[in-house]
């Protein structure tokens, strides 16, 4: 039996934090097992995330950018949970051989 490699998918709803971002990507880079896709979906920055989001997609392939628009309110539940479903809509896996 063959050992198929893992793979996953990391979902970041982010809103103004360009003073964490870059850290957080080097620290995902660095993971023993990379994520196959890091989608990162911006949910109304403005403090630059938005600019370095994007920034970082263009850097690594593995790193993709959803903006998800009017979702200014950091209230939970609603906009947070968009978030998700739009990352897990914007990743689908390949199929994999057995």
């Amino acid at each position: 039996m063959t050992e198929r490699p893992l793979a996953y998918a990391v979902i970041t709803p982010v809103r103004n934090e360009a003073d964490n971002l870059r850290r957080l990507a080097t620290c995902l880079a660095a993971q023993s097992v990379r994520p196959s896709c890091w989608i990162l979906v911006d949910t109304g920055s403005t403090d630059g995330t938005l600019e370095l989001a994007d920034q970082l997609a263009a850097e690594q392939e593995w790193i993709s950018l959803v903006v998800q628009s009017g979702t200014g309110s950091t209230e939970r539940g609603g906009p947070i949970v968009r978030a998700f479903e739009t990352g897990v809509t914007t990743w689908a896996p390949g199929p994999t051989s057995s």
